[in-house]
């Protein structure tokens, strides 16, 4: 049997008469280790647990970039304007709390980006989590908040 042992982080955010889910994941995924960022969105004007989200169109997708790390050293990385992108090492095994991740995503205009800074912010991330250049959102993603005690930079 399989198993998938992952952290994940989503951010739910409303931009441009839309509902925008941005996920990031990082952990094993049955015999590979990975991570990923997702990029999804939503006419639905009221969100809940039954919403369906959809890729971001062609129009929507974001430049963004990942760099996977086990126990500090690189695994491998990728860049793409994309909606969703994913790095995956065959047969190696991780545990989530050994891997982190360097999350750089280019949004295309500050409403945006601020949007979903203050999404982000509503799930206990402070200014010293992360680091703006320009339209660019860069997090290193180590360990999930939502189940550990503390951020771990």
């Amino acid at each position: 049997i399989f198993r998938m042992i992952i952290d994940t982080e989503p951010i739910k955010f409303s931009y441009n008469n839309k509902n925008w889910l941005i996920t990031f994941w990082k952990g094993q995924y049955g015999i590979v280790t990975g991570a990923e960022i997702g990029i999804y969105c939503t006419t639905q004007k009221k969100v809940d647990k039954k919403t369906i989200y959809l890729p971001a169109n062609d129009r929507e997708m974001l430049n963004m970039e990942l760099v996977l790390y086990r126990k500090g050293e690189v695994i491998t990385k990728v860049r793409a304007k994309h909606w969703w992108l994913a790095v995956f090492k065959l047969g190696m095994f991780s545990r989530p709390k050994d891997l982190s991740m360097d999350i750089n995503i280019i949004f295309p205009n500050q409403e945006m980006l601020q949007a979903f800074l203050k999404s982000f912010k509503k799930l206990g991330y402070k200014d010293k989590h992360f680091t703006i250049i320009d339209n660019t959102f860069c997090f290193k993603y180590s360990i999930n908040k939502l189940c550990s005690c503390h951020l771990k930079h």
